[in-house]
């Protein structure tokens, strides 16, 4: 019994590490489908399509939920196509890196040619009206970004909010996140590259 006891002690830890970079993981691939996904409807339907992430909304699904929306050039708006994907909870995009999180800096504020009376995107029923309540990147129908000479990169951490920053779980020695999920979408091609340590 004592061994089995010591034996728990010790895979314990190394369970829920397990657990949580799995997390990560799953985070990580679902954001590099919504931006695949993103872009071929950019290229199948011959318009406009965005990855977008929630921003500041004061809701716990700040930088954990994803969209994708798209351009109606006849109508003159744009229109979420996909319902919002949350990230796993404790992942996070990191937005206290703008270097590593490169989508967000890089966003088009607002989305193009979106109507100024009509808010291109909504959470919970609400429209979301200020362009700081969102991060987007556009696809063109040539699959690529609508602009190629800036980096689009989200870097997807173990994290929690806290005091309106985030607090990493697992942080290395200098304090910087020890595991992280990096998505890059290339800008000229629309193609997702992922890194992680």
């Amino acid at each position: 019994m004592a061994i089995l006891g010591v034996a728990a002690v010790l895979i314990a830890p190394a369970a829920a590490n397990f657990g949580r970079a799995q997390a990560l993981r799953n985070a990580g691939n679902l954001v590099a489908d919504l931006a695949a996904a993103a872009r071929q409807q950019a290229m199948a339907r011959g318009t406009l399509t965005a990855l977008v992430v929630l921003a500041n909304q004061g809701t716990p699904d700040d930088y954990r939920a994803l969209a994708v929306a798209e351009y109606d050039a006849v109508g003159r708006v744009w229109t979420q196509t996909s319902r919002w994907e949350i990230l796993p909870t404790g992942v996070m995009v990191d937005r206290s890196d703008v270097a590593a999180s490169s989508f967000l800096a890089n966003s088009p504020h607002p989305l193009p040619f979106a109507s100024a009376s009509t808010a291109p995107i909504t959470f919970q029923g609400a429209a979301i009206a200020d362009p700081g309540g969102y991060a987007a990147r556009v696809f063109t129908p040539r699959g690529a970004l609508s602009n190629p000479d800036f980096p689009a990169q989200l870097r997807l951490v173990e994290a929690v909010a806290s005091g309106g920053g985030l607090v990493y779980t697992r942080p290395g020695a200098s304090g910087t996140p020890s595991n992280f999920y990096d998505v890059a979408i290339l800008p000229t091609t629309g193609l997702t590259k992922i890194h992680t340590p």
